[in-house]
């Protein structure tokens, strides 16, 4: 059991609670199928047993639920945000679940689907990614206002929601909805989650949590909405999440929120710090900010995340000058990386401009991606400088050679180069480099803007 102690897929999951928080349970309790002293909390990946961030659990005596009702492991589907708990093996690859716990975090009717890339359910903002797995309807050009739908994901800001999983489900009376509480006003009884308005004037007060009713506050609320636009009528208001017990080996999945500094912030709403010593692998501290996807690794003391190891989720990151745009087809490319398109969707987020018909020829950009095609990627994030030299082309090695270097398909000649040029975790110069690279690894190539082109100069395994 080397691996970890605690694991957090989402940050509306994050305590002891599947997803969205639970009601119950404030602790790792045995459930007969484990010592309770681990913790998977993620997307199910993959069936036999049940895959879990990579770890392939054996359910054979496992208590399954869904929604708090007993349920069987066929009733589980890809893309479902769940609970285990139970043991992990000392290769991190494979456990045992006692118990395995699933609940969504949005159930309601949709109200826009907006650019073929995010929805509208009960005033949050569901964006849909590459990864996002549908049930029940195989496009969002299916999809229309009026229908309902459940949600899995994960929260990236404020009432916006990466989805994993969403599944188009018969119409029904009870909605849930899982947020930051906004604008509360104890004289109407009601308060924002997102563009949704909260009316919890129904309920008895002493069945909410003291203190719970405070802007800022994350929740979760279940009730009935009796048209789009109107209030929904609260029926249960509980905390979005319990205390997470402290864990020597603690893995965080999730999107960084209320940034401070490249040493204090959160993730999925819990606090994260960083050290001298922290380790990163693809990025540096200076790529970390509000809505990047990271992976975090280490000790959990008194609910704060003391990081060992921060790996950037979305490997790969591109720096140069913009070579042409075409703002109809939602794209541009870059200078010295021909063949390679990138594209920009509702879900990017955008730095130093708007939109992307203000993108120029010749503006220099940062960028975060994920792959969509072979050579074609999704902005997540795109920053736009006032000027730089520097290029940089960070992604998987898609080919290689004794002196030539394929990542994301394009071609880096590393013939005659110096030891000083390579770098690998196991150390500087060619060989080390060489022995450790292979196919699908992820390498960062670093050079100058030249004229046109690219002068490279450096290769970094990461």
């Amino acid at each position: 059991m080397n691996k970890l102690g605690v694991i957090v897929g989402t940050g509306i999951l994050l305590a002891l609670t599947a997803c969205g928080g639970g009601e119950t349970g404030t602790g790792a309790v045995d459930t007969g199928g484990g010592t309770g002293k681990d913790l998977a909390i993620g997307a199910i990946t993959g069936f036999g047993s049940v895959f879990v961030n990579g770890i392939e659990f054996d359910t054979t005596d496992s208590a399954i639920t869904l929604e708090g009702g007993a349920i069987v492991q066929n009733d589980l589907r890809i893309g479902m945000i769940v609970q285990v708990n139970g043991t992990i093996n000392a290769d991190g690859k494979t456990g045992v679940a006692g118990s395995i716990t699933a609940e969504e975090e949005l159930k309601g009717e949709i109200e826009a689907v907006t650019n073929g890339s995010a929805l509208t359910v009960l005033g949050q903002t569901v964006q849909i990614d590459p990864n996002t797995r549908f049930e029940n309807f195989a496009a969002l050009t299916e999809l229309a206002s009026g229908m309902n739908v459940h949600v899995s994901g994960y929260q990236k800001q404020d009432s916006v929601i990466v989805a994993t999983r969403v599944e188009l489900t018969a119409a029904e009376s009870g909605q849930k909805v899982m947020g930051t509480l906004r604008n509360l006003n104890t004289l109407a009884q009601t308060f924002d989650l997102g563009a949704l308005q909260v009316d919890y004037s129904g309920i008895d007060r002493s069945s909410i949590a003291d203190g719970l009713l405070s802007d800022g506050a994350a929740v979760k609320v279940s009730g009935v909405r009796t048209a789009a636009g109107q209030p929904l009528l609260a029926e249960k208001i509980v905390a979005a999440q319990a205390s997470l017990p402290d864990a020597e080996e603690f893995e965080l999945q999730g999107y960084v929120s209320n940034l401070v500094s490249s040493t204090v912030f959160a993730v999925n709403n819990i606090p994260v710090h960083t050290s001298a010593t922290t380790r990163f692998e693809g990025g540096t501290a200076a790529d970390i900010a509000n809505g990047v996807k990271l992976e975090v690794s280490g000790a959990l003391l008194a609910g704060v995340l003391e990081a060992t190891s921060i790996e950037f989720s979305e490997g790969v990151q591109l720096k140069s000058a913009v070579a042409t745009v075409d703002a109809n087809a939602g794209s541009f490319t870059l200078q010295g990386m021909a063949g390679l398109t990138v594209h920009v969707n509702g879900n990017t987020a955008l730095s130093g401009i708007t939109q992307l018909a203000e993108l120029q020829v010749g503006n220099y950009v940062d960028l975060r991606a994920t792959l969509i095609g072979e050579q074609s990627l999704l902005a997540s994030k795109l920053q736009v400088e006032a000027d730089g030299s520097e290029a940089l082309l960070q992604g998987p090695v898609t080919a290689l050679g004794d002196s030539v270097l394929s990542i994301l398909g394009l071609q880096i000649n590393v013939a005659g180069w110096d030891d000083g040029s390579f770098s690998a975790p196991d150390g500087e110069g060619r060989a080390a480099f060489f022995s450790g690279v292979k196919v699908g690894a992820l390498v960062a190539a670093q050079g100058l803007l030249d004229t046109g082109g690219i002068i490279w100069e450096s290769v970094e395994l990461q």
